[in-house]
């Protein structure tokens, strides 16, 4: 019988039942916790009759540890929400996803993904919710997960909390309209000129992080649309006007090597 550390030296004489544990254990920030043996046993604890030639073999899953994290908001009170966090110390950890669940009038939504990084990046800002000091209306709770390319895996859920304002300017969902997918990618808006509110229509021939914005005619940023993962296929946003003035606005989108900006035209 062949046998690995962290386990002492021990005789082993064939025919004689011993007792084995697979003990869970963290190697370069990475939490190895026990799943099977190679009979297909999932007891950690196993009797084992050594024969000749006889291998028994523990098999573990790897998931990044949270413990280097230090994941916490740097945003100032009345801004977006920026996410701050540590890089891993493990390099074969290549992206981190950004979730986020809100609380609102003490209801708790789903879990939703609205974002991804790529190692080397450690911030992330949600432009949809607004810091705040106390806890009024909004509670938003966020986690940053790590992913572990060698074995396909993401650390565990580990969420921490802020207080959140509304968002800095209202805007409906955006709305799966159609869930083909488009051969290329395409921006427009429908009316325009229009008032009060247009709907901006973009499609994805495949999926990536999307980034829709709109600027006054001085460039100034007057709203954030969308700023998440989406699937490919075709989509709605509507923008209100608000209080905005009459004039000229101009939206982009940005989604994986595809840029575009189009204008429109606000009419009181």
């Amino acid at each position: 019988m062949e046998y690995s550390a962290p386990t002492p030296s021990f005789p082993v004489v064939q025919g004689n039942t011993i007792t084995g544990t697979a003990v869970n254990q963290v190697v370069n920030s990475i939490a190895y916790s026990f799943d099977h043996w190679n009979d297909g046993s999932t007891s950690s604890t196993k009797n084992f009759t050594p024969g000749n030639h006889t291998t028994y073999t523990a098999y573990f899953t790897g998931r990044p540890e949270n413990s280097y994290r230090n994941l916490h908001d740097i945003g100032a009170v009345g801004e977006p929400i920026v996410l701050d966090w540590e890089e891993h110390p493990n390099p074969a950890i290549t992206q981190y996803k950004i979730y986020r669940q809100v609380k609102v009038n003490g209801v708790t939504g789903s879990v939703q993904l609205i974002g991804t990084r790529s190692r080397g990046t450690t911030t992330f800002t949600d432009n949809r919710y607004t810091k705040s000091r106390t806890y009024d209306e909004y509670l938003l709770f966020y986690d940053v997960r790590a992913y572990y390319s060698t074995e396909g895996t993401y650390s565990n859920p580990d969420f921490i909390a802020i207080y959140g304002g509304p968002p800095l300017q209202k805007i409906s969902d955006t709305t799966l309209v159609e869930h083909v997918i488009p051969k290329e990618y395409s921006l427009s808006n429908f009316p325009n000129p229009f008032n009060p509110s247009t709907v901006i229509e973009y499609q994805l021939p495949k999926a990536g992080f999307v980034e829709i914005k709109v600027f006054d005619a001085i460039g100034k940023k007057v709203a954030t649309l969308v700023n998440e993962e989406k699937e490919s296929g075709r989509y709605q946003a509507q923008f209100g006007s608000n209080d905005l003035p009459s004039g000229m606005y101009i939206y982009t989108i940005k989604v994986n090597d595809y840029f575009a900006s189009k204008k429109m035209l606000l009419v009181k």
